[in-house]
């Protein structure tokens, strides 16, 4: 399935976007997913703006948390390497100085076994 590219102008958009993508797929009756099989990664620089919840969707930060079911995971790409979930929404942001990589970014496009969303940010 083709990835759905988003743009949105700012992070706290991305993040509210990101927001609604996961309730609707983690609903009951509607996307029905568990919130382990669904990972919002960001750049890690933005972590400070991360939310602890998506609403009535918890967040979990740390890998063992969402394999246990606690809540979907919000992490940055570089720490899912090696990862991958059924569901992957990614926000990316412009590039500060060549910080971000074409391997970096193949890394994050790539983990998702079914669906890809990406949130493309206009400005920092």
């Amino acid at each position: 399935e083709e990835p759905e590219i988003v743009s949105v102008p700012t992070l706290d958009l991305a993040l509210r976007k990101a927001g609604r993508i996961v309730r609707e797929l983690c609903m009951p009756g509607r996307g029905g997913l568990k919130t382990s099989q669904v990972a919002v990664l960001a750049p890690g620089r933005t972590r400070e703006r991360w939310p602890s919840d998506f609403g009535s969707v918890p967040l979990a930060t740390e890998l063992g948390e969402w394999r246990r079911g606690k809540g979907v995971l919000m992490d940055s790409w570089s720490r899912f390497k090696g990862l991958e979930a059924d569901v992957v929404v990614i926000i990316e942001m412009p590039a500060k100085n060549g910080s971000r990589t074409n391997a970096d970014r193949y890394v994050a496009h790539s983990r998702a076994k079914h669906m890809l969303t990406v949130i493309e940010v206009q400005e920092d």
